[in-house]
């Protein structure tokens, strides 16, 4: 590579970290986030049977899978060759991602005390009228038919145990 393309590599490269600090901070956060996951996914619990999948298999899969996707977005950001600036990203939507992430680390806390069957449909309806949906009927009837179809499918037909809640087991 020569000086010249040097130095135009470089200038693209600082003309896109200066245009993409959106994604540069969604990056951050995202990778803070893996972080936090590969930590949490160290403390699940090993396989009961030889040669069987354990708990973290999944967890670890996808979080694999999200590291790949921010170090695509990453890389996306610092080599891109369009020079045209990308979609804003207003304070509002910026507020609404942080309440969607402490509405989930409250459903996951509160799930310890008050089980999947009472902080599901809450967290559901938390979830709906962030998202703009004002309608109780709707917000009532999509946040109970969600919560049942979840219970069916892994409690019924799967026989996986969801968190029942201290308040249950005392």
């Amino acid at each position: 590579m020569n000086e010249n393309n040097s130095h135009e590599f470089s200038r693209r490269v600082a003309a896109n970290i200066s245009r993409g600090k959106t994604n540069l901070f969604i990056v951050a956060f995202l990778l803070a986030f893996s972080i936090f996951m590969f930590v949490m996914i160290g403390r699940l619990p090993g396989g009961n049977y030889d040669n069987t999948l354990n708990a973290a298999f999944m967890p670890t899969l996808l979080n694999y899978l999200l590291v790949f996707m921010t170090l695509l977005l990453l890389a996306f950001t610092l080599f891109a060759r369009d020079t045209e600036p990308g979609p804003k990203v207003n304070r509002a939507e910026v507020q609404d991602m942080l309440l969607t992430a402490a509405l989930v680390i409250v459903y996951v806390q509160a799930m310890k005390y008050l089980g999947f069957l009472i902080m599901t449909p809450l967290f559901m309806a938390g979830l709906l009228f962030l998202n703009k949906t004002r309608k109780w009927q709707t917000i009532l009837i999509t946040s109970v038919s969600v919560t049942a179809a979840i219970f069916l499918l892994f409690k019924v037909l799967l026989n996986v145990q969801l968190p029942p809640g201290r308040w249950i087991n005392g």
